[in-house]
């Protein structure tokens, strides 16, 4: 089975005759009902080019088992680190093996280190939660085995059954920043200061919060904004957060600290750094550590 060509055995059509389970590497599931419905697409749209069908309706009935490559790393690596280079890059030419997936792990594995990508474990917390959609102000944060071992004293529980229904897994990894409102917690992680500020600001807290707070920033970056040549503007930003990456992490920790939930219309923030809280909403009154 090393030697299984995938392209080649959709090619000869004999997966598309008999539709078993595609027999390819252990790290990558397949959805095989989605897989199924796509079937006659090979044929009618695509003309049997398995590499181009793949390429197109791929991430539809593909997806790398993220656990299993974790197990591998000895270490953690976001799922939306694999799925891009999986599905940008040249993942999909490696996966008619483990052997050969493996040697494309190997090969990823200096990028990921080199990019602070491989997470480290925090051993400490690993779930978040709010008690129910109505008592949602405080935010709950440790472990998933901590909170079913609550849920087993039934009556006697801290919380009630609803609570479950808001729990959700923490991705670990040295910043781990958790925004909640009355829908329930999210989180996102990194490794650096450097990525958890840049990527906190693209995907939460929004630049024009930062800009405004240096004088004669906005107007050395307007003049750069081109819609057709976005880059220059936003690697202009970005060096600026290099050059101030401190200021920007106490500016953002303030942020944190002036936070507080508010229905759906404002969150509460904690930022916790190797496990522990550095900043939280109401300056740290709404976190529980359970």
């Amino acid at each position: 089975m090393d030697n299984f060509d995938l392209r080649k055995y959709l090619a000869e059509n004999r997966l598309f005759n008999f539709r078993p389970k595609l027999p390819i590497t252990d790290y990558v599931d397949i959805d095989q009902e989605e897989l199924n419905q796509l079937y006659d697409r090979l044929k009618d749209e695509f003309e049997g080019n398995v590499g181009e069908f793949i390429e197109e309706y791929g991430q539809d009935f593909l997806s790398p088992n993220i656990e299993k490559i974790n197990k591998y790393y000895g270490a953690k690596v976001l799922e939306r680190d694999i799925r891009d280079d999986f599905f940008l890059a040249d993942g999909l030419e490696f996966i008619s093996s483990n052997e050969r997936f493996e040697k494309w792990l190997d090969r990823n594995k200096e990028f990921y280190l080199g990019e602070g990508k491989l997470l480290k474990e925090n051993e400490n917390y690993d779930a978040a939660w709010i008690a129910s959609h109505s008592d949602y102000y405080d935010i709950y944060i440790g472990t998933k085995k901590s909170f079913y071992e609550d849920q087993e004293e039934g009556e006697d529980a801290s919380f009630g059954s609803e609570a479950e229904d808001y729990l959700i897994d923490l991705d670990p990894g040295k910043y781990q920043m958790i925004y909640w409102d009355d829908d329930g917690p999210n989180s996102m992680s990194f490794n650096t200061k450097e990525e958890f500020v840049k990527e906190s600001i693209y995907n939460y807290w929004g630049e024009s919060n930062f800009i405004e707070q240096f004088p004669g920033l906005e107007d050395e970056l307007d003049p750069l904004y081109d819609e057709d040549n976005p880059d220059v503007y936003w690697n202009a930003f970005e060096e600026h957060i290099k050059d101030n990456l401190d200021k920007y992490y106490e500016m953002m920790k303030d942020m944190i600290n002036n936070s507080y939930p508010d229905g759906d219309s404002a969150s509460g923030v904690v930022l916790l750094v190797d496990g522990k809280e550095v900043a939280g909403a109401d300056n740290g009154r709404l976190t529980n550590f359970y």
